[in-house]
């Protein structure tokens, strides 16, 4: 069974029992690669990749604060190393 992308007009897909989703709908597969076709015309694929940048931007943030706090850490076991050191130099 086969068609055209109902998106973009412009891509012939095909279907088959083995490409299937979590939901059970078959994939619109395009018929020349074989490989799920990944419409750019599609709002819904549209809308999956907004969210798939914001969720990729999300760790970024994270990472940048878990740097911050290492950074702090660093610091302050600087500071009472170099503490420690002045009060063994004392005694």
């Amino acid at each position: 069974m086969s068609s055209i992308c109902k998106y973009c007009n412009k891509v012939e897909l095909t279907f088959d029992k083995f490409h299937v989703s979590k939901s059970g709908k078959m994939i619109p597969l395009d018929k020349q690669s074989g490989l799920p076709h990944q419409c750019s015309e599609n709002p819904y694929s549209q809308s999956q990749q907004t969210q798939s940048q914001s969720q990729q931007q999300q760790p970024k943030q994270y990472q940048h604060q878990e740097e911050d706090s290492v950074q702090k850490l660093l610091v302050s076991m600087n500071e009472k190393l170099d503490r420690l050191i002045n009060l063994a130099e004392r005694k």
